[in-house]
């Protein structure tokens, strides 16, 4: 039933309330403002916070703004807390007064230290991030100390916004001293409300293990709650942890079914356009298109998107042009635009650029040390290639390591080459640890040591190089000590293995390694290590010589004759090579 007017104003503004909602009488705002201005005009200051508001939102008004003010004013000026945020949008926006942002800040603060839990929030939330509305750029001075203060006052008021953003604030140390825990205790209160923020916070701090054990099981949980919320982003996450089973077993279908889903927004977002998308919308799209996630597998379509996102400065973006550029991959192949792209990656200024700038440095260094798309120069290698190197790029380090050590276009120099190996090696580089542990053998640069040798060349035969697995195999192998050590018997602290030999023979030989295969048909031929078997020598020779190995050819013809096996002496330097740009 309708509130019917009996004069006095508090009915008169709750039957406009009606007339505006369409509650029980028909909806018609014209006949809304008309009962908001009769109870503002007895003085009845949510009367008067109506009515302000109907003048500046047009609502059974014509807009004006000025008349906007006036009746907010009133309304606040009696103590109206909902007047005083309304009227501070006024300020902040310049409509029907002049812009203040000074005013419009003082007006939210009066209303949040009274306890108006939306002033509260809009004034935190304007502190963190420095601007009171993104859509306007109304630039404020940031203050997270105080942020975080009226974000605490409405978090324990129980606001699950709140306390999501109390726990971004411990996260980051922002206002308040980093603390992960009270992070995730926040987080758990704002997610227990359903909160959807909260809910793919915390899937992100079990996934990446941030002050928490990493379990990827606990992060699908999070993940999966946020995303059938609808949150795009928890969506495509979840669709990679399914495509790789990370934390779930490995499901194309249930992969594909939440790429299609976050696709489909992003898309929908991306439509709307305008700068405050922001870039990473366009950035999931062109993965998503370069991918097949969720999408038809589409280069070009990924391009112009990820075209879209560098527009806005994203580096992810321009080093994914980089990309496609390099290889021709959706668009026409240019090098010269690829090395282009690569630079402005790593030269950009945004915070994000940290995470793919060093792959940008690294690639625009092997460009410059091989000539492509740009002429060759080792000293703008080096330079490329040293930034990479210092952010920790393993690959950057290993390829330093070679320029140095062979005097790739610049001073050779052996201490130089050994310190960036031994950067990539400690970081579990298998490349790099076999080059370090044949340095140690060589003593180029070195003190020679073997048993040190055997460690890097053993550390990297465990990741499956078949080299480092040859050569391991070669310093426990009794039959060839000659070579190294002149007859002597001492290996340098390490024993010789025969049995180890073999092990680390067949390993590298079921992988291609031909010298391996050589010395394996040896072993067979002499027993050592193994069982003495002519049958298996021959076998294993077989597949050396047909390699081109001639020292196996000889080995075969002499087993043949039965005049005892050939022995040859191994390979025994670095491999020191470049790597190439991935094209």
């Amino acid at each position: 039933m309708a509130w019917w007017p009996n004069g006095d104003a508090f009915s008169q503004c709750q039957l406009g309330d009606q007339y505006a909602a369409g509650d029980v009488v028909p909806k018609d705002e014209v006949e809304a403002a008309k009962w908001f201005r009769k109870a503002a005009e007895k003085g009845f200051d949510l009367g008067e916070f109506r009515l302000g508001r109907c003048f500046a939102y047009a609502i059974g008004v014509e807009r004006n703004y000025k008349e906007s003010v006036r009746w907010l004013r009133l309304a606040a000026d009696q103590g109206l807390l909902e007047a005083k945020l309304e009227l501070a949008w006024r300020y902040a926006w310049g409509q029907g007064v002049e812009q203040s942002t000074d005013k419009a800040l003082g007006l939210m603060r009066s209303a949040a230290g009274d306890g108006f839990l939306p002033a509260q929030k809009v004034l935190a939330a304007a502190l963190e991030f420095g601007t009171l509305n993104f859509d306007r750029n109304i630039p404020v001075k940031r203050d997270y100390v105080e942020s975080a203060q009226w974000f605490l006052v409405a978090a324990k008021a129980g606001d699950a916004d709140a306390q999501c953003s109390v726990g971004t604030l411990y996260e980051n140390g922002w206002g308040v001293p980093k603390d992960t825990q009270e992070a995730i205790r926040w987080f758990k209160k704002a997610a227990e409300k359903n909160n959807s923020g909260a809910l793919e916070k915390l899937a992100d701090t079990y996934w990446m293990g941030k002050g928490v054990p990493k379990d990827s099981i606990e992060a699908v949980k999070w993940y999966r709650k946020a995303a059938e919320q609808g949150l795009p982003d928890a969506q495509y996450q979840l669709g990679l942890m399914y495509s790789v089973a990370d934390g779930v077993p490995k499901d194309a279908v249930e992969a594909n079914k939440w790429f299609h889903k976050s696709a489909d927004q992003y898309r929908e977002a991306a439509d709307r356009g305008g700068d405050m998308i922001g870039d990473m919308i366009y950035d999931r799209l062109g993965a998503m298109y370069a991918n097949g996630y969720g999408v038809t597998t589409d280069k070009a379509e990924a391009a112009k998107w990820f075209r879209k996102a560098a527009d806005l400065g994203s580096p992810d973006a321009e080093y994914n042009l980089g990309v496609l550029s390099l290889k021709g991959d959706g668009i026409p192949m240019d090098k010269m635009q690829a090395a282009e792209w690569f630079r402005k990656t790593a030269l950009s200024n945004r915070p994000d650029a940290v995470l793919v700038a060093p792959e940008a440095e690294y690639t625009l260094g092997l460009m410059y040390a091989n000539g492509v798309g740009v002429s060759p120069n080792a000293s703008e290698a080096v330079q490329w290639l040293r930034k990479a190197a210092a952010l920790g790029h393993l690959q950057a380090q290993y390829n330093l390591g070679v320029i140095y050590a062979t005097g790739a276009g610049v001073p050779k120099d052996s201490v130089e080459g050994i310190r960036w190996y031994r950067a990539a090696a400690n970081q579990g580089y298998a490349p790099a640890q076999y080059n370090l542990g044949m340095i140690y053998v060589t003593g180029d640069g070195i003190t020679k040591e073997i048993t040190e040798a055997a460690n890097w060349l053993r550390k990297a035969a465990e990741q499956g190089n078949p080299d480092a697995q040859f050569q391991l195999g070669y310093l426990y192998d009794s039959l060839f000590k000659n070579i190294y050590l002149n007859g002597q018997t001492d290996n340098g602290g390490l024993p010789f293995d025969d049995a180890e030999a073999f092990k680390w023979y067949l390993k590298a030989a079921k992988q291609g390694n031909v010298s391996a295969q050589f010395y394996l048909g040896a072993k067979y031929s002499f027993g050592r290590g193994v069982l003495q078997d002519d049958i298996e020598a021959l076998a294993w020779l077989n597949i050396a010589a047909a390699a081109g190995n001639m020292q196996a050819a000889g080995a075969k013809f002499n087993l043949e004759r039965k005049d005892g096996s050939a022995v040859a002496i191994a390979g025994t330097s670095p491999t020191h090579s470049l790597d190439t740009p991935a094209s």
